[in-house]
């Protein structure tokens, strides 16, 4: 995600400290280095975008 436009919700996280800094950690291990699938991938990150009332 770093050559990428921040999505709405890592823009939301990234205003809430210390949020931001576990945030980019995750993207970094598990959204870019990780094998597991794209989709099981987007359906964690809404699910965690609608546990904190985020609109993803």
């Amino acid at each position: 995600m770093k050559n990428e436009q921040k999505l709405p919700f890592e823009t939301f996280m990234g205003q809430h400290e210390p949020l931001s800094k576990l945030i980019d950690h995750i993207d970094e291990t598990f959204w870019e280095k990780s094998s597991i699938s794209p989709i099981l991938k987007e359906r964690t990150r809404i699910a965690s975008a609608e546990s904190l009332a985020c609109s993803y």
